[in-house]
């Protein structure tokens, strides 16, 4: 437990300006997604990590470092659950493939789950930390994060165009209360000066971005024009061969009574141009020869 680390209420008042500043930068993954994005499942993971990084800034730092990976993840978790998508799934797939798909995918990138995870968890790192900072370090530290997460949204909505210039005077201003919350009692020049700053970091940005140029660095751009295509059959394109066997032959039979459609294949793995089968299918289990009266079987 660290003795040497005060928590007042200038302290908590700056910490409450970094999660502001996060927050404004986090925004910037509607800019990301397309217009499906409940930004909301992005934003959970500021106060959330605020909060907790607030309480624990007195324990050891390989305390706090478990801690802010545990909360992390913990946020990513919680943004999956809460958009009501299969968690198992969503959950393996965002290590694997959260960043990547925003990446590969055409933009604005479609907000899959994992993906939108992957940013709830960046974002809410961001926060622990940024917290973390203006406790332990100074306020000038904590605005880093904040312009960490900022830089990966504006690389991520390179497509879309310069940034909102209304989005970049409002993380400015919180940016300098940030830095104006976490010096000691306030001298009336310092507060001219503080004044002084906030015009131009909120002016600055709203005149100049009309003449921002819609021509930014994109990473898509370092990988190659299009996937590669694979030169196998879809099984879609073999639906009609196997409809005009000769004699016929049974695919699969059922017990129905009632007509109905049964699902051939499910392609559910897009390759950024296609959409394909899954190439994880596995056996569950054993044949059930037995049957249920009264219950529909498939053979």
């Amino acid at each position: 437990m660290r003795d040497d680390v005060s928590i007042g209420a200038r302290q908590i008042v700056a910490a409450c300006f970094s999660m502001l500043t996060m927050a404004i930068a986090a925004w910037g993954a509607r800019s990301v997604f397309d217009q499906r994005l409940e930004i909301e499942h992005v934003l959970l993971g500021v106060p959330l990590a605020g909060v907790i990084a607030l309480a624990t800034v007195r324990l050891p730092w390989i305390v706090r470092a478990v801690v802010a990976v545990v909360v992390s993840a913990g946020a990513g978790a919680l943004a999956i659950l809460w958009s009501g998508a299969p968690f198992v799934e969503s959950i393996r797939r965002l290590p694997v493939s959260g960043l990547g798909d925003i990446i590969a995918s055409t933009w604005p990138a479609p907000p899959a789950t994992w993906s939108v995870a992957a940013i709830t968890v960046l974002v809410a790192l961001g926060s622990f930390v940024a917290v973390q900072l203006v406790v332990v370090r100074s306020t000038a530290a904590a605005i880093v994060p904040s312009l960490a997460v900022l830089g990966v949204m504006a690389l991520l909505s390179a497509p879309g165009g310069p940034p909102d210039g209304l989005r970049i005077a409002a993380f400015g201003a919180s940016a300098v209360l940030t830095l104006a919350s976490g010096r000691g009692r306030p001298r009336p020049d310092m507060i001219v000066w503080t004044a002084a700053v906030l015009v131009l970091a909120v002016g600055l940005p709203l005149a100049l971005a009309p003449s921002w140029t819609d021509d930014r660095y994109d990473v898509r751009d370092v990988g190659s024009d299009l996937p590669e295509r694979l030169e196998s059959v879809t099984p879609l394109a073999r639906l009609g061969e196997w409809r005009s066997l000769v004699p016929p032959t049974p695919m699969f039979t059922t017990s129905a009574v009632d007509p109905a459609s049964w699902r051939v294949v499910a392609l559910d793995r897009f390759d950024g141009i296609d959409w394909l089968p899954a190439d994880d299918y596995r056996s569950a289990g054993l044949p059930d020869r037995t049957g249920v009266p009264g219950v529909t079987s498939i053979e």
